[in-house]
């Protein structure tokens, strides 16, 4: 009667017995950027750098953005290009937060493996949303995101970074020097009164901006030289800050109001 009973029983059992094989562990998952309690505009850039790894390989990668109340709103991870089996993923793309109401959000990092393993990591960061003509100068264009764009999330620019900086502020077409002269010209005067810049720096005169010429011509202008306040060779973002609102005091009044420096950096330094 013993067996019988341990028979039936065994035979009502519905437990599955467990691979041996069968991986457990989730990805793992290190953000770089953004670093955590940055402050960014709502309506500024924001750098996502994020990777995964796992030893099985990663099957997908997702990005939200979760506000105070634990409400996340999908963001498009951009393609790595790298094969789904790949052993490891990454984010690398810019994103405009846009969100309606300033304080505190998650940018949260999930990875999924192949074997429905998932892992979570999260960083928050601090988003405002006033209109820039409340802000300070100082506030309003250093959350912009726009130093972090161009320094790679590094502390400095160097001289090579900076001009590269500013020439992508005038080609927004990276494949094509078709820059707009008037825009040069307009760029000129925002950036220390140089009259007919175009003219100054296209010197072979093929109505074409080449990088190499907008390099020399900044080097003509000391721009590198007159915003390194320290002499180390690198601009800080507080050395750019300062030489860029010193520009842009036009009343000399040693305060950049809201009128004076709007425009300029909706034009400059904001998508």
């Amino acid at each position: 009667m013993c067996v019988l009973l341990l028979a039936l029983a065994a035979c009502d059992s519905n437990d599955e017995v467990p691979d041996p094989n069968r991986d457990t562990v989730a990805p793992q998952i290190t953000i770089t950027s953004p670093i955590a309690d940055d402050t960014y505009l709502a309506i500024g850039l924001v750098i996502i750098r994020a990777t995964a790894t796992d030893g099985e390989g990663i099957k997908e990668m997702r990005l939200f953005l979760e506000d105070r109340a634990g409400k996340r709103i999908p963001i498009d991870v951009q393609d790595d290009g790298r094969e789904i089996t790949a052993k490891e993923r990454n984010i690398n793309q810019v994103i405009q937060p846009g969100v309606a109401a300033s304080g505190l959000y998650k940018l949260v990092v999930e990875a999924e493996d192949h074997y429905q393993n998932v892992s979570s990591r999260s960083v928050e960061i601090n988003l405002i949303t006033e209109d820039l003509a409340q802000l300070n100068f100082y506030t309003a264009f250093t959350t912009t995101g726009w130093f972090e764009l161009a320094d790679g999330n590094q502390d400095d620019l160097n001289l090579s970074d900076f001009n590269l900086a500013f020439y992508t502020i005038l080609n927004r077409n990276s494949w094509d020097y078709n820059i707009e002269p008037d825009f040069v010209n307009t760029f000129g005067m925002d950036f220390g009164g140089h009259l007919q810049l175009w003219t100054t720096l296209d010197t072979n005169k093929n109505e074409y901006l080449e990088y190499s010429e907008f390099e020399q011509g900044m080097e003509d202008l000391n721009f590198f030289e007159r915003w390194d306040i320290d002499k180390n060779e690198l601009i800080s973002e507080n050395e750019l800050t300062d030489g860029v609102g010193a520009l842009w005091d036009e009343n000399n009044d040693k305060e950049v109001t809201a009128d004076e420096f709007k425009e300029k950096i909706m034009k400059y330094f904001l998508p």
